[in-house]
């Protein structure tokens, strides 16, 4: 009985021991981590950050959207050589309103004009 003993008041000891330590290496962390005032503090100068940068941008993303409300007597191709220069671009007015069809569009449609794309050098 006394071995018994002394291998339970062992593994107590040993067990409060590992205890201590886990404890232990868990304030160190919670040291380490800041306080609420500076969490927060960071976290409102991320968002001031981001607010920022999305305003500067933008303008430049609304500048390159643009749209057209077809006239009577307009067609793809045509308006397509009026933004682009060659009627060849109306493939881009096609793609960026899904139109099934080059002669398919109405007088009072509004179509979206892509911005043009910038060519490799």
């Amino acid at each position: 009985q006394k071995v018994e003993y002394d291998r339970l008041r062992k593994e107590i000891s040993d067990f409060r021991s590992r205890l201590l330590d886990t404890y232990k290496h868990h304030l160190e962390t919670i040291k380490e981590l800041p306080s609420f005032e500076e969490a927060a503090s960071a976290a409102e100068a991320a968002q001031e950050q981001t607010e920022q940068s999305a305003a500067k941008a933008a303008p430049s993303q609304a500048d390159s959207i643009r749209y057209h409300v077809v006239q009577p007597g307009e067609t793809l191709y045509g308006i397509a050589r009026h933004y682009y220069g060659d009627k060849r671009a109306a493939r881009r007015l096609i793609e960026a309103n899904h139109i099934p069809d080059s002669d398919c569009i109405t007088v009072g449609q509004k179509l979206r004009i892509p911005p043009m794309e910038k060519r490799a050098n």
